[in-house]
């Protein structure tokens, strides 16, 4: 898979997908540190373990040179999700269209140690009405705010 972010800024935080040149099909995802999620991926995918089924077989099928991973937007670590989700809503990666297998934003467990949140159900996310998950967001973004408040590390982040 091809990694099209410039050297300086492959460690921030944002937005990113995963374009196929076959067919065009896209994953969208979010990181607080991008080079770090396309590792997991490229690793996943080549172990054969992605969790995303659909990409899976993609990568199997035609192998990693028909990937490319790419930004869609840098931000804030603590608007990673909110961001992702407005990206979501707008390309409906879902099904015929794209790789992704949740319609909502949630956190990759390669970031999950950053910030010391919660495991999620994925039953219980679909079964929310979206004021709900809308307000989930909110406290997930207080919880992350919080967390970096408390972490020199992650306080300069644009760095």
């Amino acid at each position: 898979m091809k990694f099209l972010v410039p050297e300086p800024d492959k460690y921030r935080s944002g937005v990113y997908v995963i374009r196929n040149s076959v067919d065009n099909r896209i994953y969208i995802g979010s990181s607080v540190q991008l080079y770090r999620r396309y590792q997991t991926h490229c690793q996943e995918l080549e172990n054969g373990t992605h969790h995303s089924k659909s990409l899976q077989r993609f990568y199997n099928k035609y192998g990693k040179n028909k990937l490319s991973f790419e930004v869609l937007a840098f931000c804030a670590p603590d608007k990673t999700f909110s961001t992702e989700q407005k990206y979501l809503n707008k390309f409906q990666p879902f099904g015929k269209k794209g790789f992704n297998t949740q319609r909502v934003a949630y956190i990759s467990s390669s970031d999950k140690f950053l910030y010391s949140v919660q495991k999620w159900s994925k039953r219980i996310v679909y079964a929310l009405s979206a004021s709900a998950v809308l307000w989930l967001f909110v406290q997930y973004e207080q919880k992350i705010n919080q967390a970096i408040r408390n972490s020199p590390q992650l306080m300069n982040w644009s760095e």
